[in-house]
């Protein structure tokens, strides 16, 4: 293998979590999070930590007390742990969402006619095999597909997966007609190929337990 990068550098929802009055807009997995630093990654998931509202992303996405957003902030980062891409230890990041900005967790994979509404992420897979076919989606090359070739603890990789810079943190999942399931975010990929570098979706919400002192709870809906 070559050396590693990472994806980042530098929306349509049918129904979601919208909390408490109409919301601004309508955020959906895989969409992009720009920090008003100016670097841009992908949402993986969303989830609460007690009555917060949170966008997960990658580790190496973190900036702290950043504003998160695209076109105007939806939320500022929170917490965060880097990326150790060396030992393939990855962090997380979470920003909070601002009350006004609602959630969805479909993707949309472009065939308008086998799934005109996207696909439905309704849950998470912590037993992925090699062999599987994957897909991803994130910000800059939207949904691509491959093929696992590897599952270990801490990372999974999976080939032909295309990506680049701004689609680190999107989400990563095993699809099942017009529907899937999460095994994870999407972390980087090998120099001059297509073999995705993944954070498996147990490590992540440990990760973030351990940081956090509680469980993110992932919301599907």
């Amino acid at each position: 293998m070559g050396a590693m990068v990472w994806a980042s550098d530098a929306t349509v929802a049918e129904a979601g979590t919208c909390p408490g009055r109409s919301c601004r807009v309508f955020r959906d997995l895989g969409d992009g999070i720009l920090s008003d630093q100016g670097d841009g990654c992908s949402m993986g998931l969303f989830g609460t930590l007690g009555s917060n509202r949170y966008m997960v992303t990658a580790g190496h996405c973190y900036h702290e007390n950043a504003g998160a957003g695209m076109f105007f902030e939806m939320g500022r980062y929170e917490s965060g742990i880097p990326d150790d891409l060396d030992n393939y230890r990855f962090g997380y990041a979470l920003a909070r969402m601002n009350d006004d900005i609602g959630t969805s967790s479909s993707v949309i994979d472009g065939n308008v006619v086998a799934n005109p509404f996207g696909i439905k992420i309704n849950g998470l897979n912590v037993d992925p095999q090699p062999g599987q076919r994957v897909c991803k989606q994130g910000w800059k090359t939207r949904n691509t597909c491959g093929t696992i070739r590897e599952v270990h603890e801490n990372y999974i990789l999976a080939d032909d997966l295309k990506s680049t810079n701004g689609d680190s943190g999107g989400v990563v999942y095993l699809p099942a007609g017009g529907t899937g399931a999460t095994i994870g975010i999407l972390i980087g990929k090998y120099r001059d190929t297509d073999t995705a570098i993944i954070q498996p979706i147990a490590n992540l919400l440990d990760v973030i337990e351990k940081d956090r002192g509680e469980p993110l709870l992932p919301d599907f809906s």
